[in-house]
């Protein structure tokens, strides 16, 4: 099986950082996007923990287009 991406990775646009945050984070590329967790997921110092059932982390709205990438 081939790799699906050669070379050097691009830079993130955004990233959300979640270990050890106050139960939210905001976009460490500076754009001031927040996101919060909600109904009951945590962060640790392993970053956000879900229990399956009804856990999300709710992203400020942006605009999107072009090329995505998503990182979990």
């Amino acid at each position: 099986m081939e790799p699906l991406f050669a070379g050097t990775p691009p830079t993130a646009d955004h990233a959300w950082d979640f270990r050890g945050c106050d139960g939210g984070a905001l976009d460490s590329a500076g754009s001031g996007l927040e996101a919060t967790l909600m109904n009951g997921a945590a962060c640790t110092t392993a970053g956000a923990v879900f229990d399956g059932s009804n856990d999300y982390a709710d992203l400020d709205d942006w605009e999107w287009g072009g090329a995505l990438t998503i990182e979990v």
